[in-house]
């Protein structure tokens, strides 16, 4: 596989060949003090100052803002997991910002995935971190 990858300016890996049944992959992240070495551009911090401010102020309840941006996440992944949100497949999506703040606000939030993941990375965005969300999926 890793002769078929290529990894363009924008920090994509691209597979440069169709998959094949029986391919596999290994996916190694950084953690701790190396996340804050990760590339990162604008596209990755992207995130309007106004907005920014509204997202922390929406999970200030959860994320204990004396604790490091990298603890924080981890408070906010643990009220995403939490009862508070409900899954549900069939909730529509709007990925803008202010579709985000409705689901992060709503009395009982409810979506799927692409909800969750994409409250997730602009709450990063909204701590300074850098994140993008990867969505799709092809056999």
């Amino acid at each position: 596989f890793p002769e078929t990858l290529s990894m363009p300016e924008t920090h994509n890996f691209v597979l440069t060949r169709p998959t094949r049944r029986g391919d596999e992959y290994r996916v190694v992240s950084l953690l701790g003090d190396h996340a804050r070495q990760a590339p990162s551009d604008s596209k990755t911090l992207e995130l309007d100052p106004a907005f920014a401010q509204r997202i922390r102020d929406a999970i200030s309840k959860v994320a204990d803002p004396k604790a490091t941006p990298e603890e924080q996440l981890a408070q906010v992944e643990g009220w995403l997991r939490g009862p508070s949100f409900r899954y549900d497949i069939n909730a529509a999506f709007d990925p803008s910002q202010r579709g985000v703040l409705a689901f992060l606000t709503a009395p009982t939030p409810s979506g799927f995935c692409q909800h969750f993941a994409t409250a997730f990375a602009l709450i990063a965005r909204s701590l300074g971190l850098p994140a993008r969300v990867a969505i799709g999926f092809r056999p």
